[in-house]
This record gives C-alpha cells, structure tokens and sequence, in this order.
C-alpha cells in the first residue's frame, strides 16, 4: 500500500515545476525610460502631443515635429492612423484639460511595478483590462463597435475600478457586468502592475500617463498601452531551475513506477 503515496507526490512535484514558469516579468522599466525620454532637445521631455476630445475615446496627437509614441498596440479602428495618434481615457475626473492645447506626458511607474494618477490612485487590474480591450480590439468584450454611449460606460466603468467614481450595481453598466461574468470584483479592483504578466493583458504592458502643459502645470492622466517582452528570469544560485526541476521529478516518476512493478511481481 505505501507505493500508492508516492505517486501523488511525484505528480506535485511535477506540477510545480511547470507552474514556475507560469508567470513572467515584463521590460515595463524599459518602456517607461524610452517613453519618458522623447524630445531630449524639448523643454520638458517625454511625449508631446495635442489634446482633442472626441466622442470614441480622447485622441492624443503627435505635435508636429516631435518623436512618435510607440503605437503598435493599437490595433483597432480607433487608432485607424496610429502613426499620428492613440485615443485613450483620463483616469482623473476634476482634473482640467483642454482641446486643441498642447502638452506633454509622463508614464508613471512605481518602484513596485505600478503605476498611479497624479493624485496617488493606482491602476486596476480591471481598468487596465479594459483599456487593453478598447485599444487592441474592434469590439471590446465583444459588445460591438463603440457608440458614444458605449465609450462613456467604458469611462464610467474605468473610473468606478479605480475607485474614483461609484456605481454600487454593476449589473447597471455594460462592461462592469461583463467583468462580473469573468470574475469578482476583488480579483477587477487589485492593484495592477506593469512589470507582471496577465492572462487577461497578455503581452501587454498598461500605463498611467501624467499629463501638464508645456510650462509643467499638472493638466490630467490619461492611459497608454504598449507591447512588452518577457524578461528571462536568471536562476537563484542554489535553486534548480525550473526545467531541471520538471526532469528531476520526472526521473523520480520513473523511478518509482520501476520499483512499484518489481515489487507487485514479488
């Protein structure tokens, strides 16, 4: 009978050798530096750009003559031309931006990988999704192309995630309650960051922007995607990795089932 024990043990170790190469680390530091030092030749450096606010997301637009943003997250017809501009979300209510002005943004990024408003509110894992979802799709959550209505329940839903609107049902909003169909609101409202990989994000790193005018006046937050790389986590000296792990519990597999048979022929 004690063969039996071994068997479940073997099968456990396997498992956590596979499941530590389940999670990554993503070059969010890396995006961070290149974003923030566009424009070294500007005043203030970063990304300049002109504001305009539009029905299907607030478009950000290059300044004529300055570095273009890296762009190629967006793949949805809300960036049809995406050389010039992205469409995002403010992620700070009360604060003031104006259309057509000119200003510069700033990705922040936290020494613990996330990444806040200018008023010390963090990004949810449930904003970031959704943004992901409107930047790199044509129908976000599968609702359908975006209406104007359809954007504002977006922007409602973004602001309630964090924490900076409340909406106590929400069953009431359209993306809210696709959210709830995927998971709780717990898991929505954790802190996301952008040096971890999501299921839910995929290969995606998701940023605050802060954003102020050309002379350094604290203008609005706005949210920024961008395509990330895995980062190859280097072995702990002393600790196998975790395929010599998955070849070690293997080996002990094989080793047990060997002796298991010999000794049910005895």
């Amino acid at each position: 009978m004690k063969q039996k024990f071994w068997f479940p043990i073997a099968a456990v170790l396997m498992l956590a050798a596979v499941s530590t190469s389940a999670f990554a680390d993503l070059n969010a530091q890396a995006i961070v530096n290149t974003f923030n030092n566009m424009n070294p030749s500007a005043a203030r450096r970063g990304y300049s750009f002109t504001f305009f606010s539009q029905a299907g997301g607030n478009s950000l637009q290059r300044t004529v003559g300055r570095e273009v943003a890296n762009t190629t997250a967006y793949t949805s017809s809300y960036a049809s031309d995406r050389n010039t501009y992205f469409r995002s979300f403010c992620v700070n209510p009360n604060a003031n931006i104006v259309s057509g002005s000119d200003y510069v943004g700033t990705l922040n990024y936290q020494n613990d990988g996330s990444t806040k408003t200018g008023t010390n509110v963090a990004l949810t894992l449930g904003a970031a999704y959704l943004y992901k979802e409107f930047a790199t799709s044509l129908n976000p959550l599968g609702v359908g192309n975006m209406s104007a209505a359809l954007y504002t329940q977006m922007q409602n839903a973004i602001y309630a995630l964090m924490g900076l609107q409340s909406i106590s049902n929400w069953a009431t909003n359209t993306y809210l309650n696709r959210l709830l169909q995927l998971d709780t609101r717990d898991h929505w409202t954790q802190t996301y960051y952008a040096n971890q990989q999501y299921a839910e994000i995929g290969s995606y790193s998701v940023f605050v922007m802060n954003v102020t005018t050309t002379a350094g006046v604290v203008a609005q937050d706005h949210l920024y995607i961008a395509p990330a790389t895995t980062i190859p986590t280097p072995p702990t000296p002393g600790v196998p990795e975790p395929a010599t792990l998955l070849l070690w519990s293997l080996g002990g597999l094989g080793l047990v089932g060997s002796w298991a048979r010999k000794r049910h022929k005895k």
